[in-house]
Protein backbone atom coordinates (compact mmCIF):
# COMPACT_ATOMS: atom_id res chain seq x y z
CA UNK A 1 0.00 0.00 0.00
CA UNK A 2 1.30 3.13 -1.13
CA UNK A 3 0.35 6.36 0.64
CA UNK A 4 1.69 10.06 0.32
CA UNK A 5 0.88 13.43 1.59
CA UNK A 6 -0.85 14.71 -0.96
CA UNK A 7 -3.16 11.23 -0.54
CA UNK A 8 -3.92 11.90 3.10
CA UNK A 9 -4.65 15.85 2.02
CA UNK A 10 -7.38 14.86 -0.83
CA UNK A 11 -8.66 12.24 1.27
CA UNK A 12 -9.14 14.36 4.46
CA UNK A 13 -10.59 16.91 2.12
CA UNK A 14 -13.11 14.60 0.57
CA UNK A 15 -14.14 12.48 3.42
CA UNK A 16 -15.25 16.22 5.42
CA UNK A 17 -17.06 16.88 2.17
CA UNK A 18 -18.67 13.61 2.19
CA UNK A 19 -19.78 14.02 5.85
CA UNK A 20 -21.14 17.22 4.87
CA UNK A 21 -23.38 15.97 2.18
CA UNK A 22 -24.89 13.20 5.18
CA UNK A 23 -25.12 16.45 7.21
CA UNK A 24 -27.12 18.55 4.35
CA UNK A 25 -29.23 15.28 3.78
CA UNK A 26 -30.70 15.33 7.21
CA UNK A 27 -32.02 18.68 7.47
CA UNK A 28 -35.23 17.55 4.97
CA UNK A 29 -35.84 14.59 7.57
CA UNK A 30 -35.60 16.72 10.57
CA UNK A 31 -39.28 16.85 11.64
CA UNK A 32 -39.60 13.14 10.94
CA UNK A 33 -36.58 12.51 12.92
CA UNK A 34 -36.89 14.22 15.64
CA UNK A 35 -40.49 12.87 16.13
CA UNK A 36 -39.10 8.95 16.16
CA UNK A 37 -36.70 9.76 17.79
CA UNK A 38 -33.56 9.42 15.60
CA UNK A 39 -30.45 10.98 17.42
CA UNK A 40 -28.63 12.67 13.69
CA UNK A 41 -26.67 15.70 14.57
CA UNK A 42 -29.23 17.95 13.08
CA UNK A 43 -31.51 16.20 15.43
CA UNK A 44 -29.27 16.73 18.34
CA UNK A 45 -27.80 19.95 17.54
CA UNK A 46 -31.47 21.52 16.91
CA UNK A 47 -31.86 22.78 13.58
CA UNK A 48 -30.84 26.67 13.82
CA UNK A 49 -27.61 25.90 15.77
CA UNK A 50 -27.22 22.33 12.96
CA UNK A 51 -27.56 25.40 10.41
CA UNK A 52 -24.40 27.85 12.19
CA UNK A 53 -22.41 24.81 11.68
CA UNK A 54 -23.16 24.42 8.12
CA UNK A 55 -20.47 26.57 6.80
CA UNK A 56 -17.28 25.23 8.78
CA UNK A 57 -17.33 21.55 6.60
CA UNK A 58 -16.52 23.22 3.20
CA UNK A 59 -14.37 25.43 5.21
CA UNK A 60 -12.24 22.67 7.02
CA UNK A 61 -12.34 21.07 3.21
CA UNK A 62 -10.20 23.96 1.65
CA UNK A 63 -8.23 24.35 4.64
CA UNK A 64 -7.38 20.74 4.25
CA UNK A 65 -6.53 22.15 0.52
CA UNK A 66 -4.63 25.21 1.51
CA UNK A 67 -2.67 23.35 4.05
CA UNK A 68 -1.84 20.63 1.51
CA UNK A 69 -0.17 23.46 -1.03
CA UNK A 70 1.40 25.29 2.01
CA UNK A 71 3.17 22.23 3.04
CA UNK A 72 4.14 21.06 -0.87
CA UNK A 73 2.01 18.13 -0.38
CA UNK A 74 -0.86 19.18 -2.92
CA UNK A 75 0.37 20.99 -6.27
CA UNK A 76 -0.47 24.67 -6.54
CA UNK A 77 -3.28 22.94 -9.01
CA UNK A 78 -5.51 22.16 -6.60
CA UNK A 79 -6.32 25.62 -5.67
CA UNK A 80 -8.50 25.12 -8.90
CA UNK A 81 -10.29 23.68 -6.19
CA UNK A 82 -11.67 27.81 -5.56
CA UNK A 83 -13.53 27.73 -9.19
CA UNK A 84 -16.23 26.05 -7.16
CA UNK A 85 -16.44 27.84 -4.15
CA UNK A 86 -19.35 29.88 -5.32
CA UNK A 87 -21.48 26.57 -5.07
CA UNK A 88 -20.49 26.07 -1.82
CA UNK A 89 -21.93 29.63 -1.05
CA UNK A 90 -24.97 28.64 -2.72
CA UNK A 91 -25.41 25.59 -0.80
CA UNK A 92 -24.87 27.40 2.23
CA UNK A 93 -27.25 30.66 1.72
CA UNK A 94 -29.70 27.99 0.90
CA UNK A 95 -29.78 25.97 4.09
CA UNK A 96 -29.99 29.70 5.61
CA UNK A 97 -32.94 30.48 3.14
CA UNK A 98 -34.90 27.16 4.47
CA UNK A 99 -34.52 26.05 0.66
CA UNK A 100 -33.40 22.38 1.48
CA UNK A 101 -34.13 20.86 -1.69
CA UNK A 102 -31.91 23.41 -3.64
CA UNK A 103 -29.48 23.61 -0.99
CA UNK A 104 -29.08 19.23 -1.19
CA UNK A 105 -29.22 19.73 -5.46
CA UNK A 106 -26.55 22.74 -4.85
CA UNK A 107 -24.38 20.95 -2.05
CA UNK A 108 -24.35 17.62 -4.21
CA UNK A 109 -22.97 19.34 -7.45
CA UNK A 110 -20.34 21.63 -5.15
CA UNK A 111 -19.08 18.42 -3.15
CA UNK A 112 -18.91 16.55 -6.76
CA UNK A 113 -16.94 19.36 -8.83
CA UNK A 114 -15.06 19.98 -6.27
CA UNK A 115 -13.82 16.15 -5.78
CA UNK A 116 -13.37 15.98 -9.44
CA UNK A 117 -11.37 19.63 -9.99
CA UNK A 118 -9.01 18.39 -6.47
CA UNK A 119 -8.20 14.81 -7.79
CA UNK A 120 -7.54 16.03 -11.46
CA UNK A 121 -5.30 18.09 -9.34
CA UNK A 122 -3.10 15.87 -8.39
CA UNK A 123 -3.09 13.55 -11.40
Amino acid sequence: LFVTSATIFVRLSLGVLSIYMVYYAAFPDYDADKTTGKKTLVVLLGKERALKITPLFPLVSYFFVFLGVLLNALPLYALFTLCVLPLAILSVLSAKKGQVSQGLRQTAIFTRVFGVVLTLSVL
